[in-house]
């Protein structure tokens, strides 16, 4: 879903997935996530493999993968990243003339930063998932937010969203995790299943033991 919105919405052509882990290897994360990650590899998309905190804010995926909980820390320690950053800059900014006339120099492009930082220049982000547009904004939003967002929505119908997803993950459907989390037996893919036949019981299964 996050693919389909970073290519319709976003205009991305082929954008990067990545699952958000403590580590870049295959094998670093809870059960969930590294099960997680093995469906990506085989779903098709354009899976870059394990995405680190410090690669979050760098670049290094267009799409991360988390559970709700994980990105919700996210995206308010984003937020409050941001946030601290700009009164950092203000207090150093505004000491002596010469700091003063450089930022004077500066103000495009520090407006500029600004913008992109703004969260209110986005207004939104679309809830996936869902058989509608649904855009969720900042429980603070104001005017702007909500005009950015209203714009989402309407790009998002355009684009025809909700009927990309539902084919993709109808593409999807067959996928099965080859290893279940909790230890529990692994789980075959419906096609590997078709192909496989029950081993009788007189053959050695461990209802022999």
């Amino acid at each position: 879903m996050g693919s389909v919105y970073a290519s319709r919405g976003l205009g991305i052509s082929e954008p990067r997935i990545g699952i958000m882990s403590n580590g870049a290897e295959e094998t670093k994360g809870n059960e969930l996530v590294i099960a997680a990650g093995e469906l990506l590899r085989r779903s098709g998309v354009n899976f870059i493999g394990n995405v680190e905190g410090r690669d979050f804010f760098g670049g290094a995926a267009d799409v991360v993968v988390c559970d709700g909980f994980v990105g919700n820390l996210l995206l308010k320690f984003g937020e409050g990243l941001a946030l601290g950053i700009f009164t950092l800059l203000r207090e150093e900014l505004g000491r002596g003339m010469f700091v003063r006339l450089g930022v004077l120099l500066a103000t495009p492009r520090l407006r500029a930063l600004a913008r992109r930082m703004d969260y209110t220049e986005h207004g939104g982000a679309p809830l996936l998932g869902v058989n509608g547009i649904c855009i969720i904004t900042h429980g603070s939003s104001k005017a702007k937010a909500i005009r950015n967002s209203i714009a989402l929505a309407a790009e998002s119908v355009r684009a025809r969203m909700v009927d990309t997803i539902q084919a993709d993950i109808a593409r999807l459907s067959h996928l099965r995790p080859l290893a279940a989390p909790g230890g529990a037996p692994p789980v075959r893919d419906a096609e590997q299943a078709d192909g496989e036949a029950e081993l009788p019981l007189s053959q050695g299964t461990p209802a022999d033991a």
